[in-house]
């Protein structure tokens, strides 16, 4: 194998590598992305739950000032009784006296489902505070290990992207742009190698004529598939 050959497969073996950390730097944020995402929907819950649950008290004090309202003039329309003279006005006070005691009624009512409702809301704002404080202290260990990762993902890029540069300055310009150009068009994978016992393509697996097989054993010139143009490398069996 000549050194141009060697060189090729050395450069896309960085490549390989360069490509998992590029796909690993996609997903990683996307796990921290689903992890903070997850926090979020919990704190949203809870937060909303506290809102409703500051809605119904404010709501239960209005109606027990109405309760207390509507009795204190209850209490004065029933004092009044004494002072009727005519059927007529006596009507007309039992008619105020029952819209009153209906209000009171109906505020008392609407009072205990709220106070139902808010006792249950303080359940499951409890519920949510707690569960919020596990995923957070679960999600804390995680977070920290996947912001890590990234890190450390980061610095073996530009590591392995000097790597890539000095595998690359020995190769001629017009080797280099057949890799790249067929690196791009083929998903990352430009150089295949061909053996004795599979004479054929490993890229798209068409069989090689003779001569192609032969030109590839002289070893002295870059060969591409006449099928999908990846690079062929003539490997030597031991």
């Amino acid at each position: 194998m000549n050194k141009d050959a060697l060189h090729l497969l050395e450069l896309q073996e960085v490549d390989f590598v360069l490509l998992e950390l590029e796909h690993s730097k996609t997903y990683l944020p996307e796990m921290i992305s689903q992890k903070e995402k997850e926090i979020g929907v919990i704190e949203a819950d809870l937060k909303a739950k506290q809102e409703s649950l500051t809605s119904k008290t404010l709501e239960i004090k209005r109606l027990e000032l109405d309760v207390s309202k509507f009795q204190s003039e209850l209490a004065n329309l029933q004092k009044r009784m004494k002072d009727i003279k005519t059927n007529k006005e006596y009507d007309a006070l039992v008619k105020e006296i029952d819209v009153r005691k209906a209000a009171v009624s109906q505020s008392e009512e609407k009072t205990l489902s709220l106070m139902s409702e808010t006792e249950e809301l303080k359940k499951e704002i409890e519920a949510a505070k707690e569960k919020l404080e596990t995923v957070k202290k679960h999600s804390a260990v995680e977070l920290e290990g996947l912001r890590k990762e990234l890190e450390a993902i980061s610095v073996k890029v530009r590591a392995k992207m000097e790597e890539r540069k000095e595998k690359a300055s020995h190769l001629d310009r017009q080797t280099l742009s057949i890799y790249e150009r067929v690196r791009k068009g083929r998903g990352g994978h430009a150089v295949v190698r061909v053996t004795q016992t599979r004479p054929a393509c490993s890229g798209c697996y068409k069989t090689l004529p003779h001569q192609r097989i032969q030109e590839l054993k002289r070893d002295d010139q870059i060969i591409t598939c006449q099928n999908c143009g990846r690079i062929l490398i003539w490997q030597t069996e031991d």
